[in-house]
């Protein structure tokens, strides 16, 4: 029987002897990148719970697994993560030849049982269309006073808002995989961030390139696509390969040609823009509290099923591979159609 290596979860060297070359490879390649980095911290968590109890990590026991999830219960993990950690454990083990530790009826129950014991999910945190007119008419007021910067954030806000895309993609967007179309906007999705500063290609949850539209808006003020518009016109480096979103640089202005084509806005700092943006506007802007990039995909999802947006609609929108995911972050009751949310 293969071991998991203490140093964490390697599907490399893991787990089947026999495997060619090829096909070890196509193993690896089932797991997306995140995913991976992901199992790797649970299984060196499990690891260290083990060893410190002196109990044996590998192949995992169902009654040492339903302790593991207690003990989380115990320290108040969420349930979602909880059951994360069950998941990558029998993931794992599977991918060892041995049975799902998820099927076993003692975890199952277990699992069951934090599930009605769990405090309720409070939902993520979420930015109303109200409050991100608000914010856009405070950007649009110091752009319209030749600020480029603030006209480069207010784009980069109500197109993230309206496309519901992550930060990831969102800013890893050059000017030629944005589209214009008579209703609106394409987005190209062919690249996102992941571990900080590499560039991959593909989304989070998809190796290829993705599609997503964005619809122009009745109300001039709030509208993605004359945000765009007027932010092209202000490009240091209006071509195709040049990052839409160049960071900014001296006195705050972003930067020239070779800025904008090598040194994009970065995920972090689209937070730190946003954590700006809630100490300059508190008190002034009721709901900028909850600005973050995450928050404005959700207020997406959230506004659009309000509006009556059907639950595969917004599922393809957000491009969640569950629509369970897709639950989690609706406060809505009723879903119908209709996606239009500025």
């Amino acid at each position: 029987m293969a071991l998991i290596p203490r140093d964490g979860f390697n599907l490399e060297a893991e787990p089947s002897p026999g495997l060619t070359d090829e096909a070890r490879a196509l193993l690896v390649e089932s797991f997306a990148p995140e995913t991976r980095r992901a199992y790797s911290r649970i299984m060196r968590h499990w690891a260290a719970f083990c060893e410190v109890r002196g109990l044996q990590s590998w192949p995992p026991d169902p009654v040492t697994v339903c302790n593991y999830l207690a003990d989380m219960h115990r320290e108040e993990r969420k349930a979602s993560s909880i059951e994360l950690h069950a998941s990558a454990l029998s993931s794992v083990a599977q991918r060892a030849g041995l049975p799902s530790l998820r099927a076993h009826p003692l975890v199952r129950a277990t699992i069951r049982g934090l599930k009605k014991t769990a405090a309720p999910a409070q939902g993520a945190a979420y930015v109303d269309p109200a409050t991100m007119g608000q914010i856009a008419a405070w950007l649009g007021e110091r752009a319209d006073a030749g600020d480029v910067v603030s006209c480069r954030d207010r784009a980069l806000l109500l197109l993230g808002y309206a496309s519901a895309c992550r930060a990831s993609e969102l800013c890893a967007l050059q000017l030629g995989d944005v589209e214009p179309r008579t209703w609106g906007l394409v987005l190209h999705l062919r690249r996102h961030f992941a571990t900080g500063r590499e560039v991959r290609n593909g989304t989070k949850t998809s190796p290829e390139p993705v599609s997503v539209e964005v619809l122009a808006s009745v109300q001039p003020d709030r509208c993605p696509v004359r945000a765009w518009q007027a932010w092209l016109a202000l490009h240091p480096a209006p071509e195709p390969s040049a990052w839409a979103w160049p960071a900014a640089q001296g006195k705050g202005r972003p930067g020239g040609a070779a800025a904008a084509s090598v040194r994009p806005l970065r995920p972090r700092a689209f937070r730190d823009l946003c954590a700006r943006l809630r100490r300059r506007l508190a008190g002034e802007v009721a709901g900028v509290d909850a600005l973050t990039p995450h928050a404005l995909r959700v207020g997406y999802l959230t506004t659009a099923a309000r509006q009556g947006g059907s639950l595969a609609d917004l599922q393809r929108q957000a491009r969640h591979k569950s629509a369970q995911t897709t639950l989690r972050y609706l406060r809505a009751a009723e879903l119908g159609s209709g996606t239009r949310v500025l």
